[in-house]
């Protein structure tokens, strides 16, 4: 604004003082000049205002229009070239998707353990609501809402959580963020595209607890493989043994059943025939019927004494 109220009281003067010397000038050529340098001085101050106005809003910005005074003034101006009062001053907004990351969030889960990780939010400007955006937080907007709110949320939504459920419930703790900073920045003109969380970082002493009943989980299970190995090998040990009696109970069986009369008596006879020297009279078993000298075995003869 000051330079624009420099150059018009630079040009009122010089087209003064020209057509102070065009109407009084001395001589036709002081007339001339006089004349010439105010008309040159006009001509020039309205193309520079000509060229001070033109203000060119690219793809996916709005500009918004400060009067003399600092005040938000007209509507806001679309992509693409418009006229604007020099002395006026036109600020750039981006309405595209844009990008916030804040990294080493601390918050609190539902037990009071310590966390941090980061956060990373797509945002995009509604239109609609930029007067009333820039109004109220001015162009430094962004420094006053969106970092605050975003760790005021973070912190209330993972206080909900006990320690060991946020990790797996990453997704479902995003949503619950994403969908509160959709309220309490929407209100304000900023919409959320999306919210990402990642690096979960845990406090020295839970990883340490963590750590220690992994340790204990381990050592339970060590034992309940060598109990399930010690019921295995007495399990296959008692499997071992009813085979081995089953085997024995069918051998018994048929050695039973091949017994005949015939096969008994040619085995009393070997029983007999090997102790021969050792006595003298043998009995057979009963009913056999026959009484067997063993002298006579040992020579052969097996003639029977009735």
């Amino acid at each position: 604004m000051a330079l624009w109220i420099g150059l018009t009281v630079v040009g009122l003067i010089i087209i003064f003082l020209g057509l102070a010397f065009g109407l009084f000038g001395e001589t036709t050529g002081e007339k001339g000049a006089g004349w010439a340098a105010a008309g040159a001085t006009v001509v020039l101050y309205f193309v520079i205002f000509f060229i001070a106005s033109i203000q060119n809003i690219g793809t996916g910005q709005v500009g918004m229009v400060y009067n003399y005074s600092g005040v938000l003034s007209g509507s806001p101006l679309q992509s693409g070239t418009h006229f604007v009062a020099p002395w006026n001053s036109v600020h750039t907004a981006n309405v595209k998707t844009q990008k916030f990351t804040e990294n080493n969030i601390n918050a609190f889960s539902k037990e009071s353990q310590t966390l941090t990780f980061d956060v990373q939010l797509n945002y995009h400007l509604d239109p609609t609501k930029l007067q009333h955006l820039y109004r109220d937080f001015g162009v430094d907007w962004f420094d006053v809402l969106v970092p605050n709110q975003v760790q005021q949320d973070v912190k209330e939504q993972v206080s909900h959580y006990h320690t060991v459920e946020i990790a797996p419930n990453r997704a479902q703790l995003s949503v619950k963020i994403q969908n509160a900073l959709t309220t309490d920045l929407g209100k304000n003109g900023i919409i959320v595209d999306n919210l990402l969380i990642s690096n979960f970082n845990y406090s020295k002493q839970f990883e340490q607890s963590i750590e220690a009943k992994q340790i204990a989980a381990q050592q339970v299970q060590t034992a309940q493989l060598q109990a399930q190995q010690v019921v295995a090998q007495a399990e296959g040990a008692r499997r071992a043994t009813i085979a081995k009696a089953e085997g024995q109970s069918k051998a018994n069986s048929l050695l039973t059943k091949s017994l005949s009369p015939q096969v008994l008596r040619y085995l009393s006879i070997q029983a007999v025939q090997s102790l021969y020297g050792q006595a003298k009279v043998y009995v057979l078993p009963n009913n056999s019927g026959n009484l067997f000298n063993l002298g006579s075995l040992g020579n052969g003869s097996s003639t029977p004494t009735k």
